[in-house]
């Protein structure tokens, strides 16, 4: 039976340095401080030296993935069966040597030519999830072994063989928790965020705090009842849905007292009729931005509307996480990508919202003081706005999350516009 390609999540890669010089192929690497930081629970992420680095590209953040899960020496053969490329053997070999040369990693070889095995060397890396399944095995605290996910993970990816040892001590975990007392359950402070990474998953369901109807809740705003019907039944096992039908609609909900307090996020199409011109999505999402705190995404059927300037102006403008364009083949798959930046809890998601948090802010500021004449106190103002919206971009990006968080909701009350 063909073995199940592996798909790289989106890569972004926690690494932490090689310890000392060491040959490597003829290459001697920079000596650094400390191990190389490699974290595939979530998006892949590499620190050195406690510094995010960038990712390598996409064939070669799926070899180190694979390498990290096997998290022992591999045949090449083994290795080249469980890309999603399915490389020759030179191929596998100029992969391996860009990973050892160009991006510094640890990458061991032993063995004959043409009979080698690889891995990573475990004297000069931490990998995330080699932790996380001994920490499951040795018993260790559930709240450190649940911090190790930092991001979601599909179950398409989960599912497949390289995953299983990881999935397989995410069960032995789960039951672990399933059979703590209620009070010992409550006092987890990471299995909220934990569980919160796997909407719709039925196995995290066992454990998800005050059980499945803790499931996120989105408004869904759709006019036409046939595109309604198929968002709602590709979304329904992983959120709770809030059905919004006509712009009549989204003003009667929102005039009922606790009724937008329920909603963790809002999936607002543009146009609320059959016109490309009515707009009518405008007004909720300019209300969520004005008067809540609900992240939003917008979904058109007008192409133009995710374009250049265009899509990044009106992200800013009205607090988006998303534009989805329906007319794009993969919309689905974008759907539900919006779906997570909404409500998702991994890095990447909670980056996102802050993100837009800032940028709306910005805007407004920059907005405000555009046209000051040099040396007021207005154009005094933007260039101390400016330079700390590149500080607090940076933290979001790459910085501690929780920090960021602070950052962004102080950024936002020092830079408030005026009008």
């Amino acid at each position: 039976m063909r073995q199940a390609p592996i798909t790289v999540p989106s890569p972004t890669v926690h690494c932490q340095a090689i310890c000392s010089g060491v040959l490597y192929g003829g290459h001697v690497s920079r000596p650094h401080s400390e191990p190389v930081e490699i974290s595939i629970l979530g998006e892949l992420t590499l620190r050195r030296d406690g510094i995010v680095v960038p990712v390598p590209p996409p064939s070669l953040a799926e070899t180190l993935i694979i390498l990290a899960l096997l998290s022992r020496p591999v045949k090449a053969r083994e290795l080249r069966g469980a890309l999603a490329r399915r490389p020759n053997d030179e191929s596998l070999q100029q992969y391996l040597s860009k990973l050892k040369l160009a991006h510094e990693l640890p990458i061991l070889s032993t063995g004959p030519r043409g009979n080698r095995e690889y891995s990573l060397d475990p004297r000069q890396c931490w990998v995330d999830s080699s932790e996380f399944v001994r920490g499951v095995d040795e018993g260790q605290p559930i709240d450190g072994l649940l911090q190790l996910w930092r991001g979601t993970l599909s179950p398409q990816i989960l599912d497949t063989p390289p995953w299983s040892i990881v999935k397989q001590a995410r069960a032995r975990l789960i039951q672990r928790i399933a059979e703590l007392p209620d009070r010992e359950q409550a006092a987890l402070t990471e299995l909220g965020r934990f569980t919160g990474l796997f909407p719709g998953d039925a196995a995290v369901d066992a454990i998800r705090p005050h059980g499945p109807g803790s499931r996120p809740r989105l408004l869904v705003v759709e006019d036409d009842p046939t595109m309604m019907k198929e968002v709602c039944d590709r979304l329904e096992t992983a959120y709770r849905l809030t059905r919004v039908t006509s712009i009549e609609g989204w003003r009667s909900l929102r005039r009922q007292p606790g009724q937008l307090a329920e909603i963790d996020g809002a999936l607002v199409d543009l146009h609320l009729t059959t016109s490309l011109n009515d707009r009518r999505g405008v007004e909720i999402v300019k209300y969520l931005r004005d008067h809540t705190s609900i992240p939003a995404a917008l979904v058109t059927a007008n192409g133009l509307e995710r374009s250049g300037y265009l899509h990044q102006r009106r992200m800013a403008e009205f607090r988006l996480v998303d534009i989805v364009d329906k007319k794009n083949d993969d919309w689905w798959e974008a759907l539900e990508t919006a779906a997570r930046l909404l409500v998702g809890h991994g890095d990447q998601e909670r980056r996102r919202r802050l993100e837009t948090w800032l940028e709306t802010a910005y805007l407004n500021l920059k907005r405000e003081t555009e046209g000051a004449v040099s040396g007021s106190l207005a154009a005094s103002r933007r260039q101390r706005c400016d330079n700390d919206y590149v500080r607090v971009m940076g933290l979001v990006r790459v910085g501690d999350i929780e920090a960021a968080g602070k950052e962004v909701g102080q950024f936002c009350v020092t830079w408030r516009a005026s009008s």
